[in-house]
């Protein structure tokens, strides 16, 4: 095996070590993600960055194409308000 090939299998798990220790919902900036998501699907429009009354808003200046693809499958998936979803 090459070097290249002894790297890449040592970042597969190192990868998969971390992802078994997250405990789904737990990562740092999920719920901010999840935020940004559900205020997409239930608004329809971009979210506002404001920190003191939102901290979960830090998010807002990610490029919103991931989130809005996100936010479709969301409004799609159910006829249940996107909050409801996540309960």
């Amino acid at each position: 095996m090459t070097r290249v090939g002894v790297l890449l299998v040592c970042c597969a798990g190192l990868l998969c070590a971390e992802a078994l220790r997250v405990v789904p919902g737990n990562a740092p900036d999920e719920a901010a993600h999840v935020e940004y998501v559900l205020h997409l699907a239930s608004r329809g429009a971009l979210p506002v960055w404001d920190w003191p009354a939102r901290p979960q808003s830090y998010e807002s200046f990610q490029p919103p194409l991931y989130y809005a693809a996100a936010a479709l499958a969301l409004r799609c998936s159910s006829p249940l308000p996107p909050k409801a979803r996540f309960v």
